[in-house]
């Protein structure tokens, strides 16, 4: 079983849900974009299972300290583009917005591209091999 882990990067917090292959919630991780932050989270990912991906938009803004540990971890983490989520964020900028609507939508990204995908310019989507500094 693979488990997908859709985060919702900001400049201070972060909120991730995992879900499974069908599609299940497994749970829901909100703190701190910091390296304590990062290692709680991994930690938390760990005791979901083994065979995990990560879809992260944003992993060239605040999501990038996040992404490079992660990789560093050995994990798969892929760049979510931020067109896939930009309709629904537009049409969600009303009162009660929350970043359980955010991270679902980066989920259902991930989890909607076939993960054997070759990447490429045309691709919405990249894995992250290396984050540089």
């Amino acid at each position: 079983m693979t488990i997908t882990i859709g985060v919702d990067a900001h400049k201070t917090l972060h909120v991730a849900h995992a879900v499974d292959d069908r599609g299940q919630r497994l749970g829901e991780w909100r703190g701190p974009n910091s390296v304590e932050g990062w290692r709680d989270l991994a930690t938390w990912a760990t005791e979901l299972g083994h065979d995990r991906q990560w879809g992260i938009e944003g992993t060239w803004s605040y999501g990038r300290g996040l992404a490079q540990d992660l990789v560093a971890r050995g994990e798969t983490v892929y760049d979510i583009n931020p067109r896939w989520t930009a309709v629904q964020r537009r049409t969600a900028r009303r009162p009660g917005k929350t970043d359980n609507k955010s991270t679902r939508r980066r989920l259902w990204a991930r989890s909607n591209k076939p993960t054997r995908q070759r990447p490429s310019k045309r691709h919405h989507s990249h894995l992250v091999s290396r984050v540089t500094v």
